[in-house]
């Protein structure tokens, strides 16, 4: 898996000093991802993705890889997008189902936590709110 392109993606959660994530929900509807922190008190944030193409799970240590390159630690924070997507264009190639026409993006976003990398193709950056 490569990430080439990767970017940081500023959210409320990118510079928090640890990050979990709490729940995954979407069943016919908007991706609906709630993570929080460690502070005291704890905050729980919500990344609610609406036209998403595909997304996946990944749990973090799968992806040693990644981090071994210094990735993880050169500033991105815990949020960020990947601009030349190879998933993207896996899927324009090898799915005739998934095609961007008209105008249309995908934009191809990580989150990451501490136990979970999640990564969402979309044709929008999600809302995030503090809850």
């Amino acid at each position: 898996m490569t990430f080439q392109g990767m970017t940081r993606w500023d959210t409320l959660v990118s510079d928090v000093a640890s990050l979990a994530t709490i729940s995954l929900f979407e069943e016919g509807g908007p991706l609906i991802v709630t993570v929080g922190d460690t502070n005291e008190p704890p905050q729980r944030f919500q990344f609610t993705f609406t036209g998403v193409f595909a997304y996946r799970r990944l749990r973090e240590e799968y992806l040693t890889s990644t981090w071994r390159n210094g990735e993880q630690s050169s500033g991105l924070g815990w949020t960020r997008k990947i601009a030349q997507s190879s998933w993207i264009s896996a899927l324009v190639e090898s799915e005739p189902i998934f095609v961007l026409d008209g105008g249309d993006r995908a934009y191809h976003v990580m989150l990451c936590t501490e136990d979970v990398v999640l990564e969402v193709l979309t044709k929008s950056l999600p809302a995030a709110v503090r809850l």
